[in-house]
């Protein structure tokens, strides 16, 4: 009796055993590493990584991030390659020891809403749901652009194959010129007087979209008002343009418009033109 209980006691200990020892991996095969996941490299408009418009070369060039710099050209420009974790994935332009141009021409590298190189333009135009312009800059070669107040993201296109072959961002008054696009030439305007209306009241549109140049949309193109002030799908008035592109419009707003600030924006050619001014309903 004692010899058979020893016996089970036995044969359970080395089930324990045996059990723990898979448990442990001894005696079965090493499970696999998992693959590494590769960085998720973001360009946004206010920078990349440790890329941040406005700052500092120095810092960058101690810690070894991006390439040794030349010395200041005749504008303050010095231009130097990412280094790091992004390893020749940005080209970095620094005017007066401060960061204000971004570029890259790789796919390891995407915008916050998923756009890449090698994208067609009408993939990047549907992921920023239409939000820029796809223009022709000084050489002839397509462009979109994408605005962001004062700053710019511009997609432009590959030497070789057709889309998009880099990503610039920065500053308009650097980014568009360097590009061929007049930064300042008859941008889009759009303002509304009185700013403060009671509902029912009436207010006066006025602006500017230009009908020719690089940022221009051609005068039988519908330019549209949008905002959640018009009901019921958000799109106003069309607004008439003289040859230039100016124009004036009145609206009444709607009396039973609630109360509330109301951003006014600008549609033509199919796209957002990326201005707006605010009304305030009383």
């Amino acid at each position: 009796m004692f010899f058979r209980c020893r016996t089970v006691l036995r044969s359970a200990a080395v089930l324990v055993l045996a059990g723990a020892a898979v448990l442990a991996g001894v005696g079965t095969p090493a499970a696999a590493a998992p693959a590494p996941v590769a960085a998720d490299h973001v360009l946004t408009v206010l920078g990349a990584g440790p890329y941040r418009l406005g700052g500092r070369l120095a810092p960058l060039v101690a810690a070894g991030l991006v390439t040794e710099p030349a010395a200041p050209d005749a504008d303050g420009r010095q231009v130097v390659t990412s280094l790091g974790d992004w390893p020749g994935e940005l080209l970095l332009t620094f005017i007066g020891g401060r960061l204000a141009v971004l570029e890259t021409a790789t796919d390891a590298v995407r915008t916050a809403v998923g756009a890449r190189v090698g994208m067609s333009f009408d993939q990047v135009d549907r992921l920023y749901h239409g939000a820029g312009r796809l223009l022709t800059t000084a050489d002839g070669g397509p462009a979109y652009l994408v605005r962001y107040g004062p700053l710019v993201m511009v997609f432009g296109d590959h030497p070789i194959r057709p889309g998009v072959g880099a990503i610039t961002t920065g500053p308009a008054r650097i980014v568009l010129p360097d590009l061929g696009i007049p930064a300042g030439d008859r941008r889009v305007r759009l303002s509304v007087r009185p700013p403060v209306v009671r509902a029912g009241g009436r207010v006066v549109f006025t602006g500017l979209v230009p009908t020719s140049g690089p940022l221009a949309c051609p005068l039988d193109n519908e330019a549209i008002l949008t905002s959640p002030l018009f009901p019921p799908e958000g799109f106003g008035p069309a607004v008439t343009r003289d040859s230039s592109g100016r124009f004036r419009t009145t609206y009444t707003v709607p009396a039973g418009t609630p109360p509330g600030p109301y951003d006014i924006g600008l549609r033509c050619g199919g796209g957002n033109l990326g201005v707006s001014a605010t009304l305030r309903v009383v």
